[in-house]
């Protein structure tokens, strides 16, 4: 689980971000133009936390490589990183089948924290000068 900081950690160097969603693909760059939104979102970053580890069968058809959510960061200098995530696992547990791209070790995170990362995305639209 220590590979998920590699994800999160050192928003301050992230070079360029990529949020894709069933709906939309949002490409930024963070180290040139920031805004109060984007800023937001990042910080949403830092909340990325394994809620539990997914072993059973059902569980792992949640999550697939290629999913229609997920996240890229790429640091200055460092390996491309990106988070995978797939379907809600259940009603009930309100959690969403997650992976990071090259570990074979999916994870659930919270509905909470899906909603954060994928949803109402118009805030990493930057703003018009003006």
């Amino acid at each position: 689980l220590k590979d998920l900081e590699t994800i999160t950690g050192r928003i301050d160097k992230i070079e360029k971000l990529v949020v894709h969603t069933d709906k939309t693909v949002l490409s930024l760059n963070p180290k040139e133009k920031k805004w109060p939104g984007l800023e937001n979102y990042l910080d949403s970053l830092k909340n990325l936390k394994v809620a539990r580890l997914l072993f059973e069968n059902e569980e792992l058809k949640k999550v697939r490589p290629s999913a229609s959510f997920a996240i890229e960061i790429q640091r200055q200098g460092e390996a491309l990183q990106a988070l995978e995530v797939g379907a809600l696992i259940s009603e009930a547990s309100k959690e969403y089948a997650a992976l990071k791209r090259n570990i074979d070790q999916p994870f659930a995170i919270s509905e909470s924290l899906f909603k954060q990362l994928f949803e109402n995305l118009d805030r990493l639209t930057e703003p018009k000068a003006g």
